[in-house]
């Protein structure tokens, strides 16, 4: 997959260097302010505050809190996001962390073994946590493009999992976390996170799990448009353009094909388990090639002209909406059991991949065709490519030791 945006590589060492040089509170750059105060957090969870107004030029800033005891804390940052099958989280982007406890500096160590790990050591009295950090944007590698931060003054695409840190050892189904945005003004945004209060650019969203917050990831610009989606008495979707182009307009195609598609997978499937769905199209130049899965929602970014034409759309383009939709059932709804783990450190062992991609795969170029995103006949062409690829490989493969079946789970 192409960069996201722009590469600077040596932003990413200036993230590594920012950090690993403080390893005391007092050392580490603050970041920018909050705009509005942050209420208290839920108890046993999170209260986050993002702020997006500085995105154009690359950065994401967050302030955090939680409530802490005195000793010892072992905070984490995300390291395995569902969807990326590797260890995906750019904690080399990560800068300025700065910690507080009642608006005192407390000391904190980065653990020496791993990088994603970080100890703070909280006085006696100390009752909450405050955290501040910064997140370069931008930086995405092969396996961190889709669970990424990416953005400019045009197009922003926010992953929860870039902007904060969470209690090691916790599940993070069990993790309440209440979030605040604040945007560049005037701009919009899209997201299956359920809005509770918005004043002027400062956006609140209703309380979710950490689980389910960074299964929802978020796009934000000046540009932002929903349309819906005919589901014919099905849970209601919706698909979200945001768009660099300023005449952008969503070729009806795409709305009459998306309609289909949800109703030849609630014949495939059964009723969805999901309440609502939605696509997140990101549109622009350098955005191309992002796809990633979600329980009920789904980011694709194709090119600044696909989705004015539906027409221009290659086979790739066309059927990157529907894999990513057929997710929502093979690898979110149900998954391997050796991939299904309770947090973002543990790893995913990945010898069923072939399922949670192959299956997908599979079913999504056949749902495709039905609903019309593909003919039979490129359909049998796809599938032809396949079966000889897999033929290629195994002829020039070493052999290999059979495995035992392994089960699954829904998750």
């Amino acid at each position: 997959m192409p960069p996201l945006h722009r590469f600077l590589p040596s932003a990413a060492l200036l993230g590594f260097l920012l950090i690993g040089a403080c390893g005391h509170a007092g050392e580490a750059a603050p970041a920018s302010p909050p705009s509005a105060t942050l209420a208290a957090p839920p108890a046993e969870g999170l209260a986050l505050q993002v702020d997006a107004s500085d995105m154009p030029r690359g950065l994401l800033h967050a302030h955090e809190q939680l409530f802490a005891k005195p000793g010892d804390l072992a905070l984490v940052f995300p390291k395995w996001i569902p969807g990326a099958h590797a260890p995906a989280g750019r904690v080399d982007s990560l800068i300025g962390l700065h910690f507080t406890s009642a608006a005192v500096p407390v000391p904190w160590d980065r653990d020496e073994v791993d990088p994603y790990r970080f100890i703070v050591h909280l006085p006696p009295g100390t009752t909450s946590l405050d955290i501040e950090l910064s997140y370069i944007a931008n930086q995405a590698d092969s396996n961190s493009i889709g669970v990424d931060i990416a953005g400019d003054a045009q197009v922003t695409l926010i992953c929860w999992n870039c902007c904060l840190l969470y209690p090691e050892g916790r599940a993070a189904a069990g993790i309440p976390v209440d979030v605040q945005l604040t945007t560049v003004p005037g701009w919009k945004v899209a997201s299956q996170l359920v809005q509770s209060d918005r004043q002027q650019d400062v956006i609140r969203f209703a309380r979710t799990s950490l689980r389910d917050l960074i299964d929802q990831p978020l796009v934000a610009g000046p540009r932002v448009a929903d349309t819906a989606i005919d589901t014919a008495g099905a849970p209601s979707a919706v698909v979200s353009v945001a768009s660099k182009v300023e005449t952008q307009t969503l070729d009806p195609l795409w709305v009459e094909k998306l309609a289909s598609l949800s109703h030849q997978a609630q014949l495939l499937f059964g009723r969805a388990h999901y309440r609502s769905y939605r696509w997140l199209f990101v549109n622009g130049e350098g955005l191309e090639g992002i796809g990633l899965e979600h329980g009920n929602c789904s980011l694709c970014g194709l090119g600044d002209d696909v989705m004015a034409a539906y027409d221009k759309a290659g086979y790739d383009d066309r059927n990157l909406p529907v894999h990513e939709y057929m997710h929502s059932w093979c690898g979110k709804h149900v998954r391997p059991l050796p991939m299904a783990t309770s947090d973002f450190q543990a790893p995913q062992r990945l010898g069923l991949l072939w399922v949670y991609e192959g299956l997908t795969q599979y079913l999504g170029e056949v749902v495709g065709v039905r609903s019309t995103f593909a003919t039979a006949k490129e359909f049998r062409e796809q599938l032809a490519s396949t079966i000889w690829r897999i033929r290629a490989d195994a002829h020039g493969a070493a052999s290999r030791t059979p495995r035992a079946p392994a089960s699954c789970c829904v998750t």
